[in-house]
């Protein structure tokens, strides 16, 4: 992902450049186009239209888009050739920055955090250190490391956190394997039976050597290993995928998993076949999930009176008569 490539501004050539994302630094100014990823956190300075939309699916999965503003502070940045095509758009956004460069913008950030709707920032111009003319730029100000711009043509900002700082790197874990019980529980039988075979070549090894002198020991301990290998059952690992794989191929020709649809359950992997038995709770954060997601009209009330239920109706109206 470093590897792809974002407009910077270059301070010697005053204009903006393609560089990789791994080369994007904190006090940069990046201009991001329609449809093309934030390769840090930002802090936006301008948007076409004075606003930005932003996808943050890759965050946090949501597929509605977010409203991303200026401060106030940046009011007045406007891009002088607002028609300008799209490719002409980083050159137009130079003379932006210069303007910005000019009034010599201070930017203070808090701590990087985890949270990701904790990003705050405090905006000023210098020679306007006053409390009235330093501005608070909060979550909706920001654009994180991964999300994409949407309908919107052009986005000047400046890199705020980048690398691991970033909210995308902060909340990124380390993902185990998924193993079911009864494959640790196998793996954990076979290392046994491995250590008890080293353990029991050892000793016989060692006692043929105490018999005869002329015993070579590694010799020796080759062909115990060799003759009692049997001991460890690598076919059980082969029965085990196969016996799962024909779970997965019952799991899709039962009838009772069919929806009112005729489409049925589909196994597309085998590898946690043998944990559905054991399920005791199922825990989902959406309603619809494992729901149908209908809204049935159930009651209503006018004044002091009830009417319902109207569940009885398949379409989730009043049955007929019961409004009298």
């Amino acid at each position: 992902e470093n590897a792809r490539s974002c407009w910077r501004f270059n301070w010697e050539l005053k204009e903006f450049e393609l560089i990789a994302w791994r080369l994007v630094k904190p006090g940069d100014f990046v201009c991001t186009l329609c449809d093309e990823a934030f390769p840090a956190d930002l802090l936006v300075l301008s948007a076409a239209d004075g606003h930005a939309f932003v996808s943050t699916v890759n965050l946090d999965g949501e597929t509605n888009l977010k409203l991303r503003t200026a401060p106030k502070v940046f009011s007045s940045l406007q891009m002088k050739n607002e028609g300008a095509s799209l490719s002409a758009v980083p050159s137009e956004l130079a003379s932006l920055v210069s303007e910005v460069c000019r009034q010599q913008l201070h930017v203070r950030l808090a701590t990087p955090c985890a949270d990701l709707a904790e990003m705050n920032a405090l905006v000023s111009f210098a020679g306007t250190e006053d409390v009235g003319s330093i501005d608070y730029a909060a979550c909706d100000s920001f654009a994180p490391r991964g999300c994409v711009l949407r309908n919107t043509s052009w986005l000047l900002s400046i890199a705020a956190y980048t690398g691991i700082h970033t909210k995308q790197c902060l909340n990124s874990a380390k993902v185990s394997g998924k193993v079911s019980n009864m494959q640790a529980l196998l793996n954990r039988c076979v290392y046994g039976l491995l250590a008890f075979l080293i353990l029991t070549c050892c000793y016989l090894a060692t006692a043929a050597k105490s018999m005869s002198v002329h015993t070579n020991w590694p010799e020796r301990f080759l062909a115990y290993t060799i003759t009692l290998y049997h001991v460890v059952p690598i076919s059980l690992y082969v029965a085990f995928e196969v016996l799962k794989l024909i779970l997965g191929r019952f799991i899709d020709s039962d009838q009772q998993m069919v929806d009112k649809a005729g489409i049925g359950a589909k196994a597309r992997t085998a590898d946690l076949v043998e944990e559905l038995g054991q399920i005791d709770f199922i825990f989902s954060d959406k309603t619809g999930t494992l729901t149908a997601n209908e809204m049935r009209f159930a009651r209503c009330a006018v004044g002091d009176v009830v009417f319902g239920p109207f569940i009885a109706d398949p379409l989730g109206g009043p049955v007929l008569g019961q409004l009298q």
